[in-house]
């Protein structure tokens, strides 16, 4: 019997849950690095402050398409963090 180790396996994305933030600012950042890859926030973390400019090549409709996807994604994992804090009462 061969360990997970020794085969390099990593599952780590596949156990996290869909309502943790974490995981949809992950899927925000990695929208915005669509528009331009390693692009990382200002502030740091996921303290999303913009959205990358519109590359010259991309069009706009594809640029629109990840920038609400970015949005969607931001506002979701918000929601989630901001219900977290809530239930601390």
């Amino acid at each position: 019997m061969v360990v997970d180790h020794a085969r390099k396996i990593h599952k780590s994305t596949l156990n996290r849950s869909k309502t943790d933030c974490q995981y949809y600012w992950e899927r925000a950042l990695r929208e915005a690095r669509k528009v331009e890859p390693g692009w990382s926030p200002k502030r740091g973390g996921y303290m999303f402050d913009g959205f990358p400019e519109r590359p010259k090549y991309m069009k706009r409709d594809k640029y629109y398409k990840h920038y609400q996807k970015f949005v969607y994604y931001t506002r979701k994992g918000d929601s989630f963090w901001l219900n977290g804090l809530s239930n601390l009462k």
